[in-house]
């Protein structure tokens, strides 16, 4: 993938968690979600980077109340870094935990 299109998808993402920071919901969800459409068309999608944005887009359904929605976002997301990165790894550890707390 060309250094160019590598950017686009990444800083969607973090304008995405600008405009999370920001209160602006709608927009972080479409730029998260735009951002996962593109990563998994360019990286794959069993890619651990768009397991971080499943991560992502679960944790701002989690702050709605979107619970089904955060749910599948995190086992989509821990599927693929279980595979990808393994159980033990940082990321994963974090997005379990997040899933657990949503639960909890």
């Amino acid at each position: 993938m060309a250094p160019t299109i590598t950017r686009w998808p990444v800083n969607l993402h973090n304008l995405a968690a600008v405009a999370q920071g920001r209160g602006d919901r709608a927009a972080a969800e479409r730029l998260f979600t735009t951002a996962l459409q593109i990563k998994a068309r360019a990286l794959g999608d069993r890619h651990p980077e768009v397991a971080v944005v499943h991560n992502n887009l679960a944790v701002l359904y989690t702050k709605q109340g979107r619970t089904e929605e955060a749910l599948r976002h995190y086992d989509a997301a821990l599927d693929i870094l279980q595979q990808t990165v393994g159980s033990a790894h940082p990321t994963t550890v974090t997005c379990r935990g997040n899933r657990v707390r949503l639960l909890a």
